[in-house]
């Protein structure tokens, strides 16, 4: 999977498994709909050593990915973007 260099920055720098996990996603059942083949709204959302990631087609509605995260250490909330099939941060947009 291709990412920019925010997304690289996170992988090296402690969130290499954030990286893998939206990565591992790519292939699933959920996201071949032809909507998410070019466009894709995941966001971690942290509560304390916790997390939930979902995996959204539009703002609003349900994730079609719900994965929780029982241990992380990561320090905040975040959105990425899949967008013909390259990872983003939206401030690379």
């Amino acid at each position: 999977m291709l990412y920019t260099d925010g997304i690289h920055y996170l992988a090296e720098n402690g969130a290499g498994w954030l990286v893998d996990a939206i990565a591992s996603y790519q292939g699933s059942k959920e996201l071949q709909t032809e909507s998410f083949k070019y466009f894709q709204f995941w966001n971690l959302k942290v509560t304390g050593k916790t997390a939930v990631l979902t995996c959204v087609e539009d703002s609003g509605m349900t994730p079609v990915i719900t994965q929780e995260i029982e241990l992380t250490d990561f320090p905040f909330d975040i959105d990425i973007w899949v967008e013909n099939g390259v990872m983003i941060l939206p401030s690379e947009h």
